[in-house]
This record gives C-alpha cells, sequence and structure tokens, in this order.
C-alpha cells in the first residue's frame, strides 16, 4: 500500500512516519512525500491524474480546497481515495496530524478496501486534540 502525502504535510514528518512503520507488520505501508514523488512545483491537477492508474495508493492532505482546481475534486474526477484532515485538525501542529495517522492507522488501512474514489476525514473527538476517529464521507 502507498501513501501519497501532499504538500500540506511536512517532508520530514512522512519521513518520521516511515520510521516509524519500519517495524510494522508486512506488508508494510509506503509512504512518501509528493516533493520526492513529483518535485517542489508540480500543481494538484498534474499529479494526482498520474496516480490513477495506481489502485492501491492513498492520497492524505491536509489541504481545505479553497483554491481552484481543488484537490478534492480533483480526486474524484480521477477517481483517487483520500483522506483530509477536518477543518479543526487543518491548523494543529504536525506531531499532532503525525499521530492521528498512527492512531488510525488499522482504520486506514481497512479504508483501502473502500470503493476507489472514496473521501475519508480525521476528526478530532476532544478539545485537546488527543482521541481521533475516521470518518467516511459522502
Amino acid at each position: 500500500m502507498k501513501v501519497i502525502f501532499d504538500a500540506t504535510f511536512g517532508e520530514n514528518w512522512v519521513d518520521a512516519l516511515t520510521l516509524f512503520f519500519r517495524t510494522y507488520k508486512e506488508p508494510r505501508p509506503r509512504f512518501q512525500h509528493i516533493y520526492d514523488a513529483f518535485g517542489r512545483d508540480v500543481k494538484d491537477d498534474e499529479w494526482i491524474p498520474k496516480l490513477a492508474a495506481e489502485l492501491e495508493c492513498l492520497i492524505v492532505t491536509c489541504d481545505a480546497g479553497r483554491r481552484e482546481p481543488r484537490l478534492p475534486d480533483i480526486c474524484k474526477q480521477c477517481n483517487k481515495s483520500y483522506v483530509v484532515f477536518s477543518p479543526s485538525l487543518h491548523h494543529s501542529n504536525k506531531f499532532t496530524q503525525a499521530r492521528a495517522i498512527v492512531e488510525l492507522w488499522p482504520e486506514i488501512e481497512r479504508a483501502m478496501n473502500a470503493p476507489v474514489g472514496s473521501h475519508f476525514q480525521i476528526q478530532t473527538t476532544d478539545a485537546a486534540h488527543e482521541h481521533f476517529k475516521l470518518v467516511k464521507k459522502e
């Protein structure tokens, strides 16, 4: 399973998650930052279509989708599944976001079995951002 983190998620945190999951059971997730996969200046409407053929590939973003073309719209057009952080987590620190990925990993892994093009959201369940849930969106 390949997980691509977009530009809104820090490169160093992707590296930290990769190291953390080195001891995870096989098959281990393959984490990659968009900058490593496609370079620094690539636009969403360029890199997402290139992933269209990769079935076991999930996009993770903190992108609120305010600028056109919107990442969620591009994912829908390309039939790519993605996970987005809720608005309350968009501005949380990267440590909290990385911790949410670790805590929710079994659910994220199961989300890969959802129909292609599915949309999930990571939400916090408390004001302190200490607990999270993964919600399938329609």
